[in-house]
């Protein structure tokens, strides 16, 4: 008797399995957008953000004895992962000030990122940074997204109060930050 309902009970378990399976992702194709999304238009999209302070500074950070003000801005969606992206980040600091301060560029897509260097240029009179990188490991099946940010370090005055009105004279422009990404947008197959 035993043995029946053991029999039994493995038919409707079998059948069970095999009527849901499929519908369940067990013989169904995995769709992969990777591979409907493998061709990037041509052209080149450019996203622009130039943020100002102090209205724009999405935070800053007090390590030890250096200040760090972070423009933090949501960049461009919808990006062709197959393709290399271009970033460049300026920021626009008096001259006289140039050899306290230091300026990096970071990009990120979830845990993600990376960051890169903006040395003085001395020619331009701002510091300047760029980079070609690709995301594809972020977005193995999927368009691309991510967010910019130019960080500004200096020395700490003290307070926020004598900080802000430090890094007020530092800047040349109420905008000193200028952020650009080029990037390909997905040419989804038809």
């Amino acid at each position: 008797m035993k043995n029946k309902w053991s029999r039994q009970l493995l038919r409707v378990v079998g059948l069970g399995v095999l009527v849901w399976l499929p519908l369940f992702g067990g013989n169904c194709k995995e769709t992969d957008a990777v591979d409907e999304l493998d061709e990037c238009y041509n052209e080149t999209e450019r996203w622009e953000a130039q943020p100002s302070f102090p209205g724009e500074v999405t935070y800053s950070q007090v390590n030890g004895t250096t200040r760090t003000i972070i423009f933090d801005q949501k960049g461009p969606t919808d990006i062709c992962v197959n393709r290399e992206l271009s970033f460049l980040a300026t920021a626009q600091i008096d001259s006289k000030y140039k050899d306290s301060v230091t300026c990096a560029a970071h990009y990120y897509y979830g845990i993600l990122g990376s960051t890169f260097s903006m040395p003085y240029s001395a020619e331009e009179s701002l510091f300047k940074g760029t980079s070609t990188n690709g995301i594809q490991d972020g977005f193995p099946k999927s368009p691309g997204s991510l967010n910019f940010q130019v960080r500004i370090t200096f020395p700490t005055r003290g307070s926020d109060a004598l900080d802000n009105a430090y890094f007020s004279q530092i800047i040349t422009y109420t905008k000193p930050v200028y952020m650009l990404i080029e990037y390909h947008r997905p040419n989804p197959k038809k």
